[in-house]
């Protein structure tokens, strides 16, 4: 009769890993982990949003202001599409920038068109007040008028809310807070 006493297996044959407690107690880690992390993910996501617009922004008027300067011309930059100009304060569709020969502060159709931003999109609003609803540069790289602010904003409202500002001078500024967010 054959000896039926347990021999070892041979360490091919062995098979270290997890038991189903200790899986289970590292998906609940886990799940604990990714619970803390969404939510910050989604502010982290929602800020990028929100500062690749505002740099987007901040690029085209250095442009239009660099282009005025070095061209020695009029350059108007304003929301609207390469039409022109669509005449209301909503900038989160797209703008354009283009040099204004003959100063109308409108897109002729033989004025250069220097650049043009299609719509933003991802929730993020940019808007400027209904007295300046174009911005244009002089051949000095001064900016006429009264200071203009453009306010970018997404769902969250004022606390997260980011601005652009022109100076007279044609200094453009960024600010990370603005209080115009609903």
């Amino acid at each position: 009769m054959p000896n039926h006493r347990s021999q070892p297996l041979p360490e091919y044959y062995r098979l270290d890993g997890f038991t189903l407690i200790e899986m289970l107690l590292a998906i609940a880690i886990g799940a604990m982990l990714l619970s803390y992390g969404v939510p910050g993910w989604k502010d982290f996501v929602s800020n990028q949003r929100l500062q690749a617009a505002q740099s987007s922004l901040t690029a085209s008027l250095a442009q239009a202001r660099g282009h005025a300067i070095k061209k020695h011309v009029y350059v108007v930059i304003c929301p609207g599409n390469a039409a022109g100009c669509s005449g209301g304060t909503d900038w989160d569709s797209g703008w354009v920038v283009f040099e204004d020969g003959n100063r109308n502060r409108r897109k002729d159709t033989d004025e250069l068109l220097i650049a043009q931003e299609s719509a933003l999109g991802n929730g993020v609003q940019v808007r400027s007040s209904s007295q300046r609803r174009i911005l244009r540069f002089t051949s000095l790289g001064f900016s006429p008028g009264s200071n203009a602010s453009l306010w970018l904003c997404d769902e969250r409202g004022q606390a997260h809310g980011r601005s652009i500002i022109v100076a007279n001078s044609g200094r453009i500024r960024q600010q990370n807070h603005t209080a115009r967010c609903r």
